[in-house]
């Protein structure tokens, strides 16, 4: 009984070992590089080129906060309302476009994948919901404050949880 019970918690000590040190695989996202700040000492990722500039490949289920200076920038998708005022800002990864919107989630395309990104700047791989659907006529504009620059669109998307109407400026992909 002894060499039975020591076993089992010999088998129960690795199981909870090789749990603890597997590490968790997460996606890998660009962000834009200023290269006028120094790179952040906890950064390990890789450079790459981009058509409109340098962006670092990061892994993350995270994506880090929009500093302005920062070294390492990601994009912005803001909720405006009919005055143009910011209701709230999602971040995202360089080329990331937004596909649906539902509650306080944005769904966006990368590549070939969707991903939802949440409000806390959480990012995960997801199913596009069935229900999505960008306005036809879309009626926002841009507001001057945002300095989105020349790729600055802004698009009328109903939400796919409530229904309303909700305006998002964001900077489409450029190439």
């Amino acid at each position: 009984m002894a060499i039975t019970s020591r076993l089992f918690s010999g088998l129960m000590l690795a199981l909870i070992f090789s749990c603890a040190s597997a590490k968790k695989h997460f996606p890998e996202f660009a962000l834009w590089i200023n290269r006028t700040q120094e790179m952040p000492e906890s950064y390990v990722g890789k450079q790459d080129g981009h058509p409109c500039g340098e962006v670092a490949i990061i892994q993350t289920d995270r994506i880090p906060e929009y500093e302005p200076g920062a070294r390492l920038q990601p994009e912005q998708v803001h909720e405006v309302d009919a005055e143009g005022e910011v209701l709230r800002t999602w971040v995202t990864p360089v080329d990331a476009e937004p596909l649906a919107i539902a509650g306080t989630r944005l769904y966006v395309r990368l590549h070939h994948d969707t991903y939802v990104i949440g409000l806390d700047r959480s990012i995960e791989v997801a199913d596009l919901p069935q229900k999505r659907m960008e306005s036809i006529n879309p009626e926002c504009a841009v507001p001057s404050t945002l300095n989105m620059g020349a790729y600055g669109v802004c698009h009328v998307f109903q939400d796919v949880v409530s229904g309303a109407n909700r305006s998002l400026v964001y900077s489409m992909i450029c190439s």
